[in-house]
């Protein structure tokens, strides 16, 4: 049996660790969660909570709201689509606690 691997809440994990240019440990210390718990999110081994998922999109944001008018707009539409594709490809049976605060969380950021 081969394991589950959780690519598209790994995508959102990897956008934090780089939104917060301070690396894995950076973003655990954020999340106040184990450094070995954030590599097995960001290499997709373990799916990590809702709550956690929408603290990493957190802060994406916050990092693209730095940015200048345009490139925050670049980038804010690149994480909207990443998670957006990422949504996709959950199941519904499965995921849908998940499925919905993603889907939420679309809805807030479509209307800045």
């Amino acid at each position: 049996m081969s394991p589950v691997h959780h690519e598209e809440s790994a995508k959102i994990v990897n956008q934090a660790i780089a939104a917060l240019g301070q690396g894995k440990k950076g973003l655990a210390d954020r999340l106040n969660k184990d450094p070995s718990l954030v590599s097995r999110y960001a290499s997709g081994a373990v799916r990590p909570k809702a709550e956690t998922l929408l603290e990493c999109m957190k802060f994406i944001q916050e990092e693209t709201a730095g940015n200048s008018e345009n490139s925050r707009l670049d980038r804010k539409e690149n994480v909207y689509s990443a998670v957006k594709e990422g949504v996709m490809k959950l199941s519904v049976n499965d995921d849908a606690d998940l499925i919905y605060a993603l889907f939420k969380v679309l809805q807030v950021a479509q209307k800045f």
